[in-house]
């Protein structure tokens, strides 16, 4: 059992760790980097069909310029 004087500094913890755990599920504002991506780039997204029968999903992001020209292009594909 707690004794009298301690149980202020029990509920305080309490609460502390309560605060903390909502606190940490509110998702914060988007990274200047998404917001830029965003604003210059229009993302388009696939289902690539394999010849094992598996489809892979794609992400393309476009350039939203009026230039046009070519661009250089960059694949990463990641395995889970």
């Amino acid at each position: 059992m707690f004794k009298p004087r301690r149980l202020p500094i029990a509920v305080l913890a309490v609460f502390v760790i309560v605060f903390a755990a909502v606190r940490a599920q509110q998702p914060g504002p988007a990274a200047p980097q998404e917001d830029y991506v965003r604003a210059h780039y229009t993302k388009y997204e696939f289902r690539i069909p394999m010849r094992d029968g598996k489809r892979l999903f794609t992400a393309v992001y476009v350039p939203k310029d009026a230039f046009g020209g070519p661009y250089p292009f960059l694949m990463n594909r990641n395995s889970l």
